[in-house]
Formats: C-alpha cells, structure tokens, sequence
C-alpha cells in the first residue's frame, strides 16, 4: 500500500460515514493484520478476529471489482491467511485470483513505454510494486505447494521498481 494513500483511506472511513467496501475492507484487514503482528510480538491478546471477521463482511463485494485497489485488497488477505493458517483462507484459489486481475488489469505489461496512455508516475509506480508482490507471493506459494506457477517470465515485461 501506498502510505499517503492508505492514510487519506482511513480519513474517509473514520471522518464520515463511508460505505465504499473496498476502503472498509482495506482499513479492517490492515488492523487485522497489525493486531495480529502485535498479539505474537508482544504477547498480548488483541481483537484479530473482529477485525478480520468486519473485513470479511465486503468481501464477496471486494471479490467483484476489477481494480487495482481489489487487487490491494485481495493480497492483504493473502498476507493475513499465510500468517494465520487458521483463517481458513484458500491461499491457493487466493492467489489464482490474483494473477488473474494481474493479467486482467494488464500489470504484467510496462506502461513506461506507452506515454499516450498518460498514466501519472505513482500510478506506474504501483502498478509495478502490485505485480512484483503477486509476481513474489506466486512463486513462493508455488514452490511451498508443489505446484506450477501461474505466470511465465516470458509473459512479463520485467521492470524493477523506482525509489519513490
């Protein structure tokens, strides 16, 4: 995520009644997943499961949208579910999912090279990021499941990410 990004998200949620699903999800998940880091770091109990059980209320709806910011969504609960096995996720399905809005949202592709498109430096920016954290997490999974992995190199314009 990005931070300045992330920080306006939470703004809205918490400064007015904001029913937009994938800023609701986004704000639960990444509490789910910062309580959850903080309980195990140190040793307390915080309320993983409520914020995790209030982000899954949109995520049949989060599922549905076809966005870079879905995508956001989708890979928060990927890192949710590899560090709580007991989520219930289907990681595997998770991460099919992904790839599939990576190549639906055309992040396999480097738009650097198409100025007509008018895609501002950020927006480049995270579409590099994005793909590089499914890119990373398909490989990882695969290779834990013994599975093949779903995008070829071949098929990707591989680019490496700025200092931004």
């Amino acid at each position: 995520l990005h931070e300045p990004t992330h920080m306006s998200v939470i703004d809205r949620v918490y400064t007015s009644q904001n029913e937009n699903p994938l800023d609701l999800f986004q704000v639960y998940m990444v509490l789910s997943i910062s309580a959850l880091n903080l309980s195990r770091e140190c040793k307390v109990h915080l309320p993983v499961e409520g914020y995790y059980a209030s982000a899954m209320k949109y995520v049949e709806q989060v599922c549905s949208y076809g966005s870079i910011t879905a995508l956001q969504c989708m890979l928060l609960l990927m890192v949710y579910a590899l560090h709580n096995p007991s989520s219930n996720v289907n990681i595997w399905n998770l991460n099919y999912q992904c790839l599939a809005s990576v190549i639906d949202l055309g992040l396999q592709r480097d738009v650097r090279v198409s100025p007509s498109l008018g895609i501002s430096l950020l927006d480049q920016e995270m579409r590099t990021r994005i793909f590089w954290v499914v890119y990373t997490l398909d490989r990882a999974i695969c290779t834990m499941m013994g599975r093949p992995i779903g995008i070829r190199d071949e098929a990707c314009e591989m680019r490496v990410r700025s200092n931004l």
